[in-house]
């Protein structure tokens, strides 16, 4: 039976710089290994949207699940959404469940829920949304 093969994709200029530790790596490697697979290989990326796309086009032709993880957030350096739907050569689009769980998250903490919060709902067209119990961004999958 052929191995699983999981690999891990990270994106920031603030892991690369060092500016912050890459905690998360650790819990889903872990979490993986509870469900009996294995990590193959894990690849750090650079806040750069031509690289990021390239790095998932190259990693989901060698995993069988690829887990990006950052660059979902308000800010013009999160460009994960942007990058999967180039590399899956489909539209953004707002996503109503995203945006709607986006607005709760605000409201409960006394947010506005203005343009740049709201670039956290324009994601790939098609994909599904995975709820974010913590932060604001949803997370999301979607089958190259």
């Amino acid at each position: 039976m052929k191995k699983i093969q999981v690999q891990l994709l990270l994106t920031g200029n603030e892991i690369l710089a060092g500016d912050v530790i890459d905690s998360n790596s650790a819990m889903i490697a872990s979490e993986l290994k509870s469900l009996g697979l294995e990590v193959s290989r894990r690849v750090a990326v650079k806040d750069d949207l031509e690289l990021l796309t390239a790095e998932i086009i190259n990693q989901s032709k060698l995993a069988d699940i690829l887990i990006i993880y950052g660059g979902l957030g308000p800010t013009v350096d999160d460009m994960t959404a942007q990058a999967l739907a180039q590399a899956a050569s489909l539209p953004l689009v707002i996503q109503p469940q995203a945006l709607n769980e986006l607005s709760a998250w605000c409201d409960l903490r006394g947010y506005e829920l203005n343009q740049a919060n709201k670039k956290q709902a324009i994601l790939p067209q098609g994909c599904d949304i995975i709820h974010n119990r913590t932060g604001s961004a949803c997370g999301f999958h979607l089958v190259l």
